[in-house]
C-alpha cells in the first residue's frame, strides 16, 4: 500500500509544475511584462534593457512598431529590476558600453538629433506577473528656422549649440557640448536633445552678403526659453519656431501651438 502512495505521489509531483503544488511560491519565477502600446504614433521601435539591483543586465531586446500593442515579456527571478526603454535610436546616436547600466547614448556631432523617447523605473517584481507601462519621454526639440531678408546670392549659416549631448540609460543628462551647423535654404529644421538646463544654449549666425561683407550675431536661446517660462521638465516638449529678420536684425520666436501664440519679437 505504502509503495503504491509513493508511486502516485511521484507522479502527480511530475505531471504538476512544482511552484503549483507547494506553497514556496517565492522561489517561482516572475514574468515581467513591458508595455510599449503609449509609443504607438511615436517610434519606428523601441530598445528594451532589464537590470538586477547590482546592475547587472538581465534581458536585452528590440521590438518594433508592428509589436507594441502587446507588452513583452521577460521571465526573471523574483527581486528588484531596472527597466530602461529608449525609442527610435538610429544613425544620429552613438550608443556606448550597451550591456551595464553605465551605458550612454550620445549625438553625433554636427547633425540633427534622431527623435527619441525613453523611459527608465524600478520595478518589485513579487507577483507570479509584473507589469510596467511604458510612458514616453520626449527627449529632443525641434527647432524650425526661417531667414528674411536675404537677397539672391546671400546666406546665412547657423551653428546651434548646446551643452547637453548625449543621455545615461536611465535618461539622466551627460554634458558635451554639441553643435549642429546648417546653411538656410527656405525653412529649415535643427533638431536638439533635450537640454536639462537653458544655459548655453544658443544660435551663432553668420550673414554672407553680395558684396563680400559678411556680419555675426549671437541668439541666446536658452535665454528665451527661461524667461518665457518654456517648460524644459515636460514630458512632451514642445516645438520652436524661429522667424530671423536680416533687415533688422531681429527675431520672432513662438512654441506650439504657434496658430495660437503669437511669435515674441527678441533682437540679436
Amino acid at each position: 500500500m505504502k509503495k503504491t502512495l509513493l508511486v502516485i505521489a511521484a507522479a502527480i509531483a511530475l505531471f504538476f509544475p512544482s511552484c503549483e503544488i507547494w506553497e514556496d511560491r517565492h522561489l517561482c519565477p516572475s514574468i515581467l511584462a513591458v508595455d510599449c502600446s503609449l509609443l504607438e504614433g511615436k517610434a519606428l521601435w523601441a530598445d528594451i534593457w532589464i537590470f538586477s539591483s547590482e546592475g547587472n543586465l538581465v534581458h536585452k531586446t528590440r521590438v518594433t512598431e508592428h509589436d507594441f500593442y502587446r507588452p513583452v515579456e521577460f521571465e526573471v527571478e523574483k527581486g528588484e529590476y531596472r527597466c530602461c526603454v529608449w525609442a527610435n535610436i538610429g544613425q544620429s546616436t552613438v550608443a556606448t558600453d550597451q550591456n551595464s547600466r553605465n551605458g550612454v547614448l550620445y549625438k553625433k556631432p554636427g547633425v540633427n538629433a534622431d527623435q527619441l523617447y525613453s523611459f527608465s523605473t524600478v520595478k518589485v517584481c513579487q507577483q507570479e506577473r509584473e507589469v510596467v507601462a511604458v510612458k514616453p519621454r520626449k527627449m529632443f526639440m525641434d527647432i524650425y528656422v526661417t531667414v528674411k531678408g536675404l537677397f539672391a546670392g546671400e546666406s546665412a549659416s547657423l551653428d546651434l549649440e548646446s551643452d547637453f549631448g548625449g543621455y545615461a540609460l536611465d535618461g539622466k543628462a551627460v554634458r558635451q557640448k554639441v553643435t549642429i551647423s546648417s546653411t538656410t535654404e527656405g525653412m529649415l529644421l535643427m533638431r536638439m536633445l533635450r537640454p536639462e538646463l537653458p544655459e548655453g544654449v544658443g544660435i551663432d549666425v553668420i550673414f554672407s552678403f553680395k558684396n563680400g561683407e559678411t556680419l555675426e550675431s549671437h541668439f541666446d536661446l536658452g535665454g528665451y526659453l527661461e524667461s518665457s517660462g518654456y517648460d524644459l521638465s515636460s514630458d512632451d516638449l514642445k516645438d520652436i519656431m524661429l522667424t530671423i529678420d536680416v533687415s533688422r536684425l531681429k527675431a520672432g520666436i513662438t512654441s506650439d501651438p504657434f496658430e495660437k501664440m503669437p511669435p515674441v519679437v527678441v533682437r540679436f
